[in-house]
């Protein structure tokens, strides 16, 4: 089905675009904003997502399912991190805050992340990366949309097909724009394919049995094919989780279609702006970009290929012919973008009213400066002759009727010359309009007619104002024109002139010689340049080699780093709990001289190795000294105790003279008082008596028994019955630690005259020196 297509400038478009977003609620810094980003894409040739999407947006706010003066927010999570909250406004408005979020942090830190939720439709995603370009930044762009591709496999639609988009910016080439949909073709072709009547390829949609389809209408109604099949639909899975899941937006087939003004979109956005010369300079990053480019485009092509293109190449070529031909806009597509104009509330409400395009626009094929005074004049004569007609009627009939002008003058194509000379957005030259049941038009009066004809003669004086205008300003521009071909003319023969002169003068010789002279410098350009092209290659050798013994130290430079790591981690578990797990002063509950508690006094994450190491050493010194006190103390204990062995051995065996003799005493003491007792001797009685008391007592002393040779009660015999076995036995004073000197010496000091001289040696106060 063929169209026809006009032509329109961009910046009419862009007031176009800007007065109807205006007309339907939107401020005009946000308006311009939408209107540009439309424009962009309808330069770069991605018509899809250009002007023809106003429509769509003014019915949504008309059902009130986007808001147009909302205004998005960012917060701030770290500092690399965003997020922005589109509000439900225009997605241009919160990707625009996004990429500049997004830039912002990349200048500082290197790279910026900025995840955007609640917002709509941001149109082509090659203006965001196109706005990180003009930073200098490269950058990655990903939403999600309302579901059209199936998951591969199935026939349901549950993904978007909204594109991914990266750039990267070059030198003196094109810069690198990816923008890209998951799908075989934007979806937005299909619904342009059906604004233009015209059929798509078989192969980019299904209908909704399934089947291959080139109407765009069963292709809406059904699913679109994603590229290369399982790749683009996991393309589509991965913008999703991007975009939808980790924003917090809609996902899995929960956004709404822009073309269904039944509930808010809910879109997700992702946005990252990287800065490119982290590990280089920028220059050498975009002389390498440059170098990329001419490795692609001068590759070698296949047989019937003229020219191979960098991404995003084309689309700039089409931008760059755009902005000097114009827009191209189908009649379906102009009408629609009017009819939205007419519809928006600034045509009943507003005092802003759409301006239609200047007459230039709408004059493509006409350069003739008279044809809107031509065409007005034409009309005024036909009004005229109608109205000298109904004059001669009237006068031939003598009669008059009411003064009626309406029916005619409404029905002329120009009731002024002021509205005949402007011009709709877009012409019905060629159309004729078939008026069907139009009410008969009433007769002109003789008064009417009179009326009539006085107001054409104003007019026609009026238009003929405007045609001396006109012929005023053809006449003052043609006598400029005439002025500068004189002008041109004089430079013309000048140069002329000149050139006759010189070709007459005989200038050969200075020619010759500067051409010998460079032929000479050619050749040595020649060699130059195979010198120049021997160290390139040299150096790329160089290059070659020093990148490679970077990367390996670099390598070896981050195992080491790592290990170091490790280790590092090992060291602070070490510290925290260390294999020796208190200090002597903590043992021996008496601080270590001059280091107190050391490094357990201090919170593990304040150890250090040098602390731990001086205390363990400081330690490990007390430790030997103490060890070889120990050791004296034990070598003196265990000479000490073998003669202690020996003096108490030679005790008891001198006790046990002793006791032998004072029994033999004691023996006869008592057979000489039985004796003196069977007399009746008193006073003999009572001397032995005492004597024999007193050798009692001795032999008490030595361990002997009293009277019947039994041991008294007092005894320390018969106190502790078990002591002799108890004699080797260290006592537990000493095993426990502590000082028993005091206690033995006040036990001797304190004892009854009763007690045996071994028990008294035996006593441990004997066994270490009071020097």
């Amino acid at each position: 089905m063929a169209t026809k297509t006009e032509c329109f400038s961009a910046s009419e478009v862009l007031r176009l675009g800007i007065d109807i977003l205006r007309g339907n609620g939107m401020p005009s810094e946000g308006a311009e904003t939408v209107a540009r980003c439309l424009v962009a894409a309808d330069l770069r040739g991605v018509d899809t997502h250009g002007c023809n999407r106003l429509p769509s947006y003014m019915e949504r706010i008309r059902q009130g399912v986007l808001d147009p003066k909302a205004t998005p927010t960012v917060r701030e999570v770290t500092p690399v991190v965003a997020q922005v909250d589109g509000r439900n406004g225009f997605g241009f408005l919160a990707a625009s805050l996004g990429i500049d979020t997004a830039i912002q942090m990349a200048r500082i830190y290197g790279i910026g992340m900025v995840s955007i939720k609640h917002s709509n439709h941001f149109g082509m995603s090659a203006w965001i990366v196109q706005r990180a370009i003009d930073s200098d930044m490269m950058s990655l762009v990903f939403t999600n949309s309302s579901p059209a591709l199936p998951a591969f496999g199935g026939r349901s639609k549950l993904l978007g097909v909204s594109p991914l988009a990266c750039g990267a910016p070059a030198g003196t080439t094109r810069p690198f724009i990816l923008d890209m949909a998951p799908s075989i073709a934007a979806r937005g072709k299909i619904y342009k394919a059906k604004r233009r009547g015209e059929k798509i390829p078989v192969d980019w949609a299904l209908d909704a049995d399934g089947n291959e389809t080139d109407d765009p209408s069963k292709a809406l109604e059904g699913v679109m094919l994603p590229m290369g099949g399982p790749k683009g639909s996991a393309l589509a899975i991965m913008m999703d989780v991007f975009s939808g899941v980790l924003s917090g937006s809609a996902f899995a087939g929960h956004v709404t279609n822009p073309y269904e003004p039944s509930k808010p979109a809910d879109v997700g956005h992702f946005l990252v702006a990287i800065k490119p010369d982290l590990y280089l300079s920028l220059d050498e990053f975009k002389e390498r970009m440059d170098y990329l480019y001419r490795r692609v485009v001068d590759s070698e092509k296949r047989p019937g290929v003229d020219r191979i293109y960098f991404p995003g190449e084309m689309e700039q070529i089409t931008q760059d012919r755009r902005e000097n031909e114009g827009i191209p806009y189908t009649e379906a597509e102009d009408g629609a973008s009017t009819t939205k104009a007419t519809l928006s509330p600034v045509s009943s409400s507003s005092s802003i009213a759409v301006k239609p395009p200047p007459l230039s626009a709408s004059t493509l094929h006409h350069e003739d400066a008279f044809l809107p005074v031509e065409r007005a004049a034409k009309a005024l004569q036909r009004n005229i002759q109608i109205y000298l007609d109904a004059q001669c009627e009237r006068l031939a009939a003598h009669g008059g009727g009411e003064d009626d002008v309406s029916s005619v003058t409404s029905a002329s194509p120009s009731a002024s010359p002021n509205r005949s000379v402007v011009r709709p957005l877009r012409r019905a030259a060629g159309l004729k309009t078939i008026p069907i049941r139009q009410p008969p038009q009433k007769k002109i009066s003789l008064r009417g007619s009179r009326k009539g004809l006085a107001t054409a003669m104003d007019e026609l004086a009026l238009l003929t104002e405007q045609e001396l205008r006109i012929i005023a300003r053809e006449t003052g521009g043609r006598e400029r024109a005439l002025q500068q071909m004189e002008t041109l003319a004089g430079k013309k023969a000048s140069l002329e002139a000149e050139i006759l002169a010189m070709e007459s003068e005989d200038n050969t010789a200075a020619p010759t010689s500067l051409r010998t002279e460079a032929g000479r410098v050619e050749a040595e350009i020649c060699e130059l340049e195979k010198r120049l092209i021997e160290l390139r290659t040299r150096h790329g050798h160089l290059i070659d080699q020093a990148q490679q013994l970077e990367n390996g130290l670099d390598s070896k430079l981050s195992s080491y780093t790592s290990s170091l790591a490790l280790v590092e981690k090992d060291i602070g578990q070490f510290l925290r709990t260390p294999p020796v797990p208190s200090s002597l002063a903590s043992a021996d509950d008496a601080p270590t001289s001059g280091g107190g508690g050391g490094m357990y006094a201090l919170r593990p994450d304040r150890r250090t190795l040098d602390m731990a190491q001086e205390q363990w050493l400081r330690e490990q010194s007390q430790l030997g000294q103490r060890k070889a006190d120990v050791e004296a103390e034990r070598s003196a204990l265990e000479q000490g105790a073998q003669l202690w062995r020996d003096t108490v051995q030679k005790i008891d065996d001198y006790e046990h003279e002793v006791r032998k003799v004072l029994d033999v005493l004691v023996a006869h003491v008592s057979s000489v008082l039985a004796t003196a007792e069977s007399r009746g001797w008193n006073l003999l009685i009572c001397c032995l008596g005492a004597e024999l008391e007193a050798l009692q007592q001795a032999r008490v002393l030595l361990g002997g028994g009293g009277d019947g040779g039994q041991p008294s009660k007092q005894s320390p015999a018969a106190v502790a019955p078990n002591a002799t076995e108890r004699d080797d036995d260290p006592p537990a004073d000493l095993i426990n630690g502590t000082n028993p000197s005091a206690s033995v010496m006040g036990g001797i000091k304190g004892s009854s005259s009763n007690e045996s001289l071994q028990d008294t040696l035996r006593a441990p106060d004997f066994l270490v020196s009071h020097a």
